[in-house]
């Protein structure tokens, strides 16, 4: 009786050969950040920089989200495979070889997603760096955090140009915009040594619409290691948004902390609508949690803010209205919340709003 032999090297793609040891070494450094915390400071210093530092300055030249682009054309690559296997391809060899380039090609793209985004998940924690008391807020001083801020935002709205719909207008590119923030980062990292210093730009996303249905004002893709912008939205989000990318492009991935970073490298600027922004997306998330704590409290403190920092508020409020509630807003919130629980926040997408802690006692420690 004739025995069949499965012949590996000849039956598989030489990139699944390749991205399947790289796979399992990935899992297994994984494995090791998830029972030890010095484990993946050490990983996320060395192996996940080089890696986001050499994929973001490679995309970099690029005036265009490469990120963007190479979704789309993965998307229809994928489908067209689909049906070459289904109406094409008569050859079970060709067939094993293209479903193997496919695995092959994903098992690549997770073993990169591991060291630039799981990774870092698993490193000590923002606070502790930074020797801040996290400890629960009271509203009390949650009031008094955002009267200090609102008094910040109000001394700067004077220089502040507004358009007819109440929305102020950034006044310059988004490519001088990132200068800005990129030189406000190396001023923070004086103080604070938040993380590696280089020169990057935010990518406008061409379909931005699409990402005002998916509830995403910015998007960092690891892939390609660029910071994405979505450009649908106010102006005030543009400066704090891509500092908030550029935090995760440098390794600080989760969300309430790439937060908290974005407003210190905007308070860090010397540009006043950089930190109007920086000031304006924090108060924000102050103001929902005083709201939580005290619907008294919040309505008097909302009161002393400048008419025209409210008309910005209303002016966004009025344009996200049309997206939520929809379908696709509820599908990607569902999934970004599931995502952030497997990378082991349980909070998921409510981590975001941890950047109170994060803010409060920062202005608590300013008292010291």
């Amino acid at each position: 009786m004739k025995r069949y032999r499965f012949r590996y090297k000849a039956t598989t793609h030489p990139v699944f050969r390749i991205g399947l040891p790289v796979f399992l070494v990935s899992a297994a450094v994984l494995l090791l950040c998830l029972v030890s915390v010095p484990v993946a400071d050490f990983v996320n210093g060395t192996v996940s920089t080089a890696l986001r530092f050499v994929f973001a300055k490679a995309f970099d030249p690029f005036s265009f989200s490469a990120g963007e682009f190479l979704l789309i054309l993965t998307v229809a690559l994928l489908f067209g495979i689909l049906l070459y296997l289904i109406f094409f391809c008569r050859s079970r060899y060709r067939a094993r070889k293209t479903v193997s380039f496919v695995l092959g090609v994903a098992l690549i793209v997770l073993s990169l997603c591991t060291f630039t985004l799981s990774v870092p998940y698993h490193t000590t924690e923002l606070d502790e760096k930074l020797g801040f008391d996290t400890a629960g807020a009271t509203s009390a001083e949650l009031e008094e955090t955002a009267k200090v801020m609102i008094g910040e935002l109000n001394s700067l709205v004077g220089g502040i140009e507004f358009d007819g719909n109440g929305s102020s207008v950034m006044p310059y590119s988004l490519d001088e915009m990132s200068e800005k923030i990129c030189q406000a980062y190396r001023t923070a990292n004086e103080t604070y040594d938040l993380c590696l210093n280089y020169e990057t730009r935010i990518k406008p996303v061409t379909f931005s619409r699409a990402m005002s249905y998916l509830r995403l004002i910015g998007i960092y893709t690891f892939y390609t290691g660029e910071s994405n912008l979505n450009v649908d939205y106010p102006d005030y989000n543009y400066p704090a948004t891509a500092a908030h990318e550029f935090a995760h492009q440098r390794g600080i991935i989760r969300e309430n902390e790439a937060n908290f970073v974005a407003f210190l490298v905007c308070l860090s600027s010397e540009d006043d609508y950089i930190r109007y922004s920086g000031y304006l997306s924090t108060l924000i998330y102050v103001l929902n949690a005083l709201y939580e704590a005290s619907s008294s409290k919040y309505y008097a403190t909302v009161s002393l803010l400048d008419e025209r920092i409210r008309g910005e508020i209303h002016a966004e409020a009025v344009q996200s209205e049309q997206y939520q509630g929809t379908v696709v807003a509820e599908i990607s919130e569902k999934a970004n919340d599931t995502y952030l629980k497997v990378q082991g926040l349980p909070e998921g997408e409510k981590s975001y709003g941890l950047v109170v802690d994060l803010t409060v006692a920062y202005y608590r420690a300013q008292k010291e």
